[in-house]
């Protein structure tokens, strides 16, 4: 009468013993999500101080195999900007 429950009971502790752990976290160094923040803001806040707008548009697809930006900036545009696309 106890044995499906039993039978239960054991079949989900293997199961979790052959599961293992939790997942691995994709954040490795928690430290640097606050520095990363603030560097954004940072550059946001130097952006709309120089009066800079810019507006990026990704033309093709994964499945054309073509890929191309397109960056439309409207402000005064500094000596060094740069774009970076991670």
């Amino acid at each position: 009468m106890l044995s499906p429950i039993i039978a239960t009971v054991i079949g989900t502790m293997i199961t979790l013993v052959i599961a293992g752990g939790p997942p691995d976290l994709v954040v490795d160094d928690y430290g640097q999500i606050p520095f990363t923040v603030e560097q954004d803001r940072g550059r946001d806040q130097r952006a709309a101080l120089l009066g800079l707008v810019a507006e990026v548009h990704f033309i093709g697809t994964a499945a054309s195999g073509e890929r191309a930006v397109e960056v439309r900036l409207d402000g005064d545009e500094p000596p060094g900007l740069r774009l970076e696309l991670v």
